[in-house]
This record gives C-alpha cells, structure tokens and sequence, in this order.
C-alpha cells in the first residue's frame, strides 16, 4: 500500500477529503475516467463524500501515466 494520503475536494460541493492512493504505482488520479491510451493500469476506487449535505459517491481513477513508464 502507499504510505502518503492526499487531500482532494469533493467534485460535487468542493469539500475536502482524503484519499489514498491503491499502491505506489498508482500516483496520478482523476474524477473522469481517462482515456486508456493515455494511461497504463487503470484502478477505480469509490468513496463517499463526508459532508452530510453533500453524502454523494466519488469515483477516483487512479492510474500511471504512460510517461512514468519512461521514466522507471
């Protein structure tokens, strides 16, 4: 697992939330799903957003972008 959490905003109400990346492959993320050319090792993690009012599901795409393969 990856040691470091991030600090995201929720794409719905722009709070903040953390998030944990799957592994340390896994570095980039979006809230759309990327086009698959463009990335390397797609993994899709859902959470709930924290803010009562808000309580909407996030989808996170965590993926390597196929420069990191470059790179390694």
């Amino acid at each position: 697992m990856a040691e470091s959490q991030l600090v995201l905003k929720c794409p719905h109400c722009n709070c903040d939330f953390e998030a944990k990346p799957p592994d340390s492959w896994h570095i980039e993320y979006s809230f759309e799903e990327p086009a698959l050319v463009n990335v390397y090792g797609l993994k899709k993690q859902e959470v709930v957003c924290e803010n009562p009012e808000c309580d909407k599901t996030i989808t996170i795409y965590w993926y390597a972008p196929i420069d990191y393969l470059s790179i390694v």
